[in-house]
């Protein structure tokens, strides 16, 4: 059942992405673009704010709320991390969506790196603990 608590809202969270993705694909017009941008970035602040709150709740109440309040509230706070960069790439243009663009990339890979280190100490403990188990 915690697994379903789990998945459910973040399949819901993915299935938002993609419709906000395939909105932002189709809009043409600058002004259906600011207005779009204007739209995604004010859900995404309730999202972050909820995020936190499921975040911090699963770790006060580690014992009943561990295993569903943590991964979803963090999956809330990327969704809407990944919103608000939507919503900027929407807004910007020119020399700035370059600058935006260079940023944003450098951002991922720092991610990125941070996610191969993070799984390579996971391997490792691991690996330790089938080496040391008898």
């Amino acid at each position: 059942m915690t697994l379903l608590g789990s998945l459910l809202p973040v399949m819901a969270l993915l299935s938002l992405v993609l419709i906000i993705q395939g909105l932002t694909l189709t809009a043409t017009d600058a002004s259906k673009k600011d207005k779009l941008a204007k739209n995604i970035r004010k859900p995404t602040y309730i999202l972050i704010i909820l995020g936190c709150v499921m975040v911090i709740a699963g770790c006060i109440w580690w014992d009943l709320l561990k295993d569903a309040f943590i991964p979803v509230g963090i999956t809330l706070i990327a969704a809407a991390i990944t919103f608000l960069v939507q919503s900027k790439s929407l807004a910007v243009s020119g020399d700035e969506a370059i600058r935006f663009g260079r940023y944003v990339k450098v951002v991922a890979w720092v991610l990125f790196v941070v996610m191969i280190v993070g799984l390579g100490f996971w391997f490792f403990f691991f690996i330790r603990m089938a080496l040391n188990w008898h």
